[in-house]
């Protein structure tokens, strides 16, 4: 718990500096992370805002009175509606700062904690199960990238024209060799690859709350080599898990940001099936020599 705990402090810390920047810069923080958090909860939709609000149609958005008094009192506000027709309204004084959204965040939370947890679980299942109609142009560039060079044989990607001139230099067309698999072999394994990753991702929250239960429950009777093992598993689970949740919690579910820490991930898949293996081996040891034990004394009786 105390290394998540680390890994969250760390995260809005490097917003809270990363905005500071922007601010020292005199450039807009709606390029800033921090910005992006009220659009991870997918379930929300904004329904107006101080340059568009109808204020008769306040009395039909079931608002606090204290909410009421803000929206007269305040510059910058957005209107949200979730799926049950519950309102909630943000209200910024510095263009949306991030401490302005972590409260809305918390008040969405408190009023309706059911739509942090759909958006949440909404965004992880379609960033692992991507599909070619993400709204995000490019989201599923975990398949798009790979086999560009396999199947159009160059390594051109659509960019923002702004950026074109940095990477145009690096592009290549009609490639042919120097690839380190052949296509016929790379085009057969990946996508079995990729069903296997995402697999893997579905598993590892269940996973990593097992082996945390388990940690806890026989942390005491284990050996010290097994109990580091156990903790390096967490570590490596939590690493995956948190970075991914932190990419869906800042509407960035573009399936190439997971690819950061599929490695961490891979290890603990390879800990965990090493310390199972283990296991298994020594109650088969066990129960081999506990027969041959009374084979023997029967024997001498």
């Amino acid at each position: 718990m105390f290394t998540l705990l680390i890994c969250l402090v760390i995260l809005v810390i490097s917003i809270v500096i990363w905005n500071l920047v922007l601010k020292t810069a005199n450039s807009s923080t709606n390029t800033a992370l921090g910005t992006k958090l009220i659009s991870g909860l997918s379930t929300l939709e904004e329904v107006a805002d101080n340059e568009n609000l109808k204020y008769e149609d306040l009395k039909n958005m079931n608002l606090s009175k204290n909410d009421i008094k803000k929206i007269l009192e305040y510059k910058k506000f957005k209107i949200y509606r979730n799926e049950e027709d519950k309102y909630f309204v943000f209200f910024t004084k510095n263009d949306y700062s991030m401490k302005e959204q972590i409260i809305f965040w918390f008040k969405v939370l408190l009023k309706s904690p059911k739509d942090v947890v759909k958006s949440y679980v909404d965004g992880y299942n379609e960033m692992v199960f991507i599909s070619e109609k993400h709204p995000i142009y490019y989201g599923k560039e975990n398949h798009v990238i790979p086999m560009r060079i396999y199947k159009n044989k160059d390594n051109v990607i659509d960019v923002n024209p702004n950026y074109e001139k940095y990477i145009s230099p690096y592009y290549c067309n009609n490639i042919k060799k120097n690839t380190f698999f052949s296509e016929n072999v790379f085009l057969k394994i990946y996508p079995s690859i990729m069903i296997f990753t995402k697999i893997n991702l579905v598993a590892v929250p269940f996973v990593l709350i097992v082996v945390f239960l388990v940690y806890i429950i026989f942390r005491k009777k284990i050996s010290l080599q097994t109990k580091g093992i156990l903790e390096l598993i967490i570590i490596m689970y939590s690493l995956n898990f948190i970075n991914n949740m932190a990419d869906i919690a800042l509407s960035a579910t573009i399936d190439r940001y997971m690819v950061r820490f599929l490695l961490p991930m891979y290890i603990a898949d390879i800990l965990l099936v090493g310390i199972i293996f283990k296991r298994i081996y020594f109650m088969f040891k066990e129960k081999f020599l506990k027969n041959s034990f009374w084979k023997k004394k029967q024997s001498l009786n």
